[in-house]
């Protein structure tokens, strides 16, 4: 079995031979793509389906983007599960 760097390490291969460019996509249709769902998944696996912030398993979780330098390239710690609780008050704060 391969742990999730492998996996993302994969992923970025497979990102790198397709024909569209997921760091220059609209946001919205990024989230669309293969590479998205999978990382999505992979950081939802990675947390144990839980808000890394308040522990709560009850959903929806989200998964928030600490940071876009990276968006169609993300590492994992580049992303966090929050419920939408939390990613809503997390967009609150910011907003301040």
């Amino acid at each position: 079995m391969t742990n999730n760097a492998d996996q993302v390490d994969l992923l970025r291969m497979i990102i790198s031979d397709r024909l569209y460019n997921t760091t220059e996509m609209r946001y919205d249709l990024y989230l669309q793509t293969a590479e998205w769902k999978t990382l999505r998944r992979l950081k939802m696996e990675s947390a144990s389906h839980r808000c890394q912030v308040c522990n709560t398993d009850a959903g929806p979780l989200e998964v928030h983007h600490r940071t876009y330098e990276r968006r169609g390239r993300e590492r994992l710690d580049d992303l966090t599960v929050l419920c939408r609780r939390c990613h809503q008050s997390h967009h609150d704060a910011e907003d301040i």
